[in-house]
């Protein structure tokens, strides 16, 4: 596989003084390139705290130079989505796959680009429009998870039925998400009403007391993060360097 390296070109870590005066990455990110034209990004944690979200962006465009430019944005939070996007610990690393096999006659250029992370202590890293943009989507998410509580301890003391409770968690997302910008407010509105109503129809015999009890944790978890996320000392970009 060849390999290519997202190094920083400038910035250290807030709160991390002692990264400063040699200039470590908090992270890094390795991109491989598999034969059958495949692309996955290796992020490595080297900061003390684990990452707790990574914003990879990936552009598409033919090799024949035809055709649009397509660009792609993952934002993977493991606050908003702990079932799925795990936390990555200090000194650990995990594989995100960001294009699959190629087919066909089109061959595709792939260019990721690891925008921005933010760490479980609140520091931040990437590009501050980035780090700006998940801050305020996870305030929404804040916001939603609150309402969804709100909802599970209203239908407790009204003794609410399973299947009213459904309806209305999926009315109130319907609502809500008229006023959300971009996948990751859609994201953030949508994951508070989706994990309720998963919760309950996937678990009948489950009483709601235990799915509040979930959402709970999560959401202590994120005001936690909320509380203590800054934005990044310097900017600092990714780019995407040869190495053999």
């Amino acid at each position: 596989m060849m390999k290519r390296t997202l190094g920083w070109t400038a910035g250290c870590i807030l709160f991390a003084a002692a990264l400063c005066p040699a200039q470590k990455p908090p992270l890094s990110a390795d991109v491989s390139r598999g034969a059958d034209g495949s692309v996955a990004v290796l992020i490595t944690n080297h900061y003390p705290s684990p990452i707790t979200e990574y914003i990879i962006v990936v552009e598409r465009a033919a090799s024949t130079g035809e055709g649009p430019q397509l660009k792609t944005t993952l934002y993977l939070d493991s606050l908003q989505n702990p079932w799925h996007d795990q936390t990555i610990a200090p000194g650990s690393a995990r594989t995100v796959i960001v294009a699959g096999p190629q087919r066909g006659k089109v061959v595709w250029r792939v260019a990721p680009e690891l925008k921005a992370a933010i760490f479980e202590d609140g520091s931040t890293f990437g590009a501050p429009g980035y780090v700006a943009r998940v801050i305020a989507a996870r305030k929404m998410f804040f916001h939603e998870l609150g309402m969804a509580i709100a909802l599970i301890q209203s239908a407790q003391s009204s003794h609410m039925g399973r299947s009213e409770l459904i309806r209305e968690a999926a009315q109130q997302q319907q609502t809500d998400m008229t006023g959300a910008r971009g996948p990751e407010q859609m994201r953030a509105v949508s994951n508070p009403w989706a994990t309720l109503r998963a919760n309950l129809q996937r678990n009948p015999s489950l009483a709601t007391g235990a799915v509040e009890a979930d959402l709970v944790r999560m959401f202590t978890r994120l005001r936690q993060s909320l509380i203590l996320a800054k934005p990044p000392v310097v900017p600092a970009r990714a780019t995407v360097n040869p190495r053999d």
